[in-house]
């Protein structure tokens, strides 16, 4: 089992603290195991006794009764019996029915410590937010970004040639990597889909037509990267004998980012020094995702590696932006500790056109934070001070350019 460092540094200073520990992300990204990693951590470092800590999956039938909150709060009651602090751990806690009363009636009325998961962000945050404001911490979890990857592979004793263009196709889902043909994969992440537009979007929301909403999905899905914006989709539907509105539309992407499928990345102006509110642009949450719901055919090599540059980012907690300088664009903003970083992805720097479009924006950008092009040239074509570097390289040594 590989350690989830990246997610377990950002807990850990929390474990003894009262504040509830709420743990969101796409399905089967890896939560339940990380509740598993800080419970081993819980044991074996701070020798907390098992019989203090407690966890529930709400995903298991055995626990389907607990749904009710009478229910649910006595069960946790009955256990604890002492005045030393509990642990509890409540996975996919959303399925209880006013689950946010009872755990603020516990953190108020018991030393406890309390973790829960969810997978749709509306149910989770947004209900607790109501009543427990400022006495939660939230965290993120996304599939393994590619240091995880390699270091999983190396774990299992696994060759790591060719784990890029897999990642590329196939993403970085934790458990894909206990499958190896196409067709294993494929069923999974078709598996995975539709366990997240049924549980995760069609039973939290009055979607009817469900159709219509794969479609918007798919659509999102085959122009992930690019500038969104409702009459495309509207068009897109009419060109398949499909009507439906822009507030429809609007009100399907929410349910679409409540649930994690998508990520949203709004447009900056540069020189105006203000969030646009328009043409943002979405990302998938994992590429597999992308791969069993495109229409198109081939690699789509400029939408994935954006797709991954955004992906590392955004894991390692960098606030995201897309720069607008005039009528050109810079691919990223990536801001963090007071710290500015620019990234330009590209497939290949074929031309000197190419070179030019994708170094030249940065004269536009009168400052002296780091500057990148990223691309999958092996040869180096840094100029004037900006920083080109292969995206493997980068994703294996991030830390070395971006501290």
């Amino acid at each position: 089992m590989l350690t989830r460092k990246l997610y377990l540094d950002r807990i850990r200073p929390f474990y003894h603290s009262n504040l509830v520990k709420i743990i969101l992300g796409i399905r089967r990204s890896g939560k339940s195991t990380i509740l598993r990693q800080i419970q081993l951590e819980l044991i074996n470092q701070f020798q907390i006794e098992l019989s203090h800590i407690v966890y529930m999956n709400f995903e298991l039938i055995e626990n389907e009764k607990y749904f009710d909150k009478t229910l649910f709060y006595a069960k946790i009651t009955s256990i604890i019996n002492d005045s030393k602090m509990y642990y509890l751990f409540f996975d996919e806690v959303q399925y209880v029915q006013n689950y946010d009363y009872v755990i603020n009636s516990l953190r108020a009325e018991f030393n406890v410590s309390i973790f829960i998961t969810g997978s749709n962000g509306t149910l989770i945050e947004d209900k607790l937010s109501t009543i427990m404001t400022g006495r939660y911490v939230h965290f993120d979890v996304r599939p393994f970004t590619y240091e995880e990857i390699i270091s999983f592979k190396k774990l299992k004793g696994e060759s790591i040639e060719g784990s890029f263009v897999e990642y590329m196709k196939w993403g970085s889902m934790p458990q894909r990597f206990e499958l190896h043909t196409e067709i294993d994969r494929f069923i999974y992440y078709q598996d995975l889909y539709h366990s997240i537009l049924f549980k995760d979007i069609l039973f939290n929301s009055s979607i009817s037509n469900v159709d219509l909403l794969t479609r918007v999905l798919s659509f999102m899905m085959d122009n992930a990267s690019q500038v969104f914006s409702a009459n495309s989709i509207v068009k897109f539907l009419k060109s398949e004998q499909r009507s439906i509105g822009n507030e429809t539309i609007y009100n399907y992407v929410q349910y679409i980012l409540d649930a994690y499928l998508m990520n949203r990345v709004q447009r900056y102006d540069i020189k105006g020094k203000k969030l646009l509110s328009t043409f943002e642009k979405y990302y998938v949450a994992d590429l597999g995702l992308r791969e069993v719901n495109k229409h198109s055919t081939g690699m789509d090599y400029n939408i994935l590696l954006e797709n991954i540059v955004y992906h590392e980012l955004a894991s390692r907690q960098f606030a995201i932006s897309i720069g607008k300088i005039g009528d050109q664009e810079i691919d990223f903003i990536a801001e963090k500790n007071g710290q500015k970083y620019y990234f330009q992805v590209t497939y290949l720097l074929a031309s000197n056109e190419t070179i030019n479009r994708e170094f030249g924006v940065y004269s536009l950008v009168n400052d002296n934070f780091k500057k990148f092009v990223i691309s999958m040239d092996t040869l180096d074509f840094s100029r004037d001070g900006i920083i080109h570097i292969n995206i493997e390289d980068f994703l294996k040594t991030f830390d070395k350019y971006v501290n």
